[in-house]
């Protein structure tokens, strides 16, 4: 009988520590999916500004060849 308090003391305590663990892994998870719309954001304009480049300097050739 003397062990049944700390048996019930250690299932609150697994099931909040089980409870945190979840929290924590879907934050990251979030932070991760927000991350990978920031970097298609990212790429998007990069590409945009090269195009608009290219389109205001016709006249040039692309790339880094040696002479």
């Amino acid at each position: 009988m003397e062990m049944l308090p700390w048996l019930g003391v250690a299932a609150v305590g697994a099931s909040l520590l089980a409870a945190a663990t979840i929290k924590v892994v879907d934050y990251f998870k979030s932070r991760k999916k927000n991350n990978e719309t920031e970097i298609e954001k990212a790429k998007a304009e990069i590409i945009n500004g090269i195009k608009e480049y290219d389109a205001a300097h016709p006249d040039e050739e692309g790339g880094s060849e040696d002479e």
